[in-house]
């Protein structure tokens, strides 16, 4: 795993910022590939007629590079297309 750090801030462990990842992704001569994780959360509300109490969710948004990176195909759906890596591509269901 890689990390950015800012050390004037004492933060040591930051979220890479896209940018990187994508300059990092082009520039990565010694490695076969590189994966981007985004870890979130968000809140799940509604539900028939409004009665379902809100529930937090916890999800992982990926690189496209993801499974080639890995070796492995989703056993539903499909694997992400690198187009939608670009910024601004909507969060679309597989």
């Amino acid at each position: 795993m890689l990390w950015e750090k800012n050390p004037s801030l004492n933060r040591f462990r930051m979220a890479v910022a896209v940018g990187n990842f994508r300059e990092w992704s082009q520039q990565a001569r010694m490695v076969e590939g590189i994966a981007g994780v985004f870890d979130a959360r968000i809140n799940l509300t509604g539900g028939p007629n409004g009665r379902v109490d809100p529930e937090e969710l916890r999800w992982k948004r990926v690189s496209a590079s993801m499974f080639p990176m890995l070796g492995v195909q989703p056993i539903l759906g499909r694997a992400f297309q690198p187009e939608e890596d670009r910024p601004g591509t909507p969060i679309s269901p597989c």
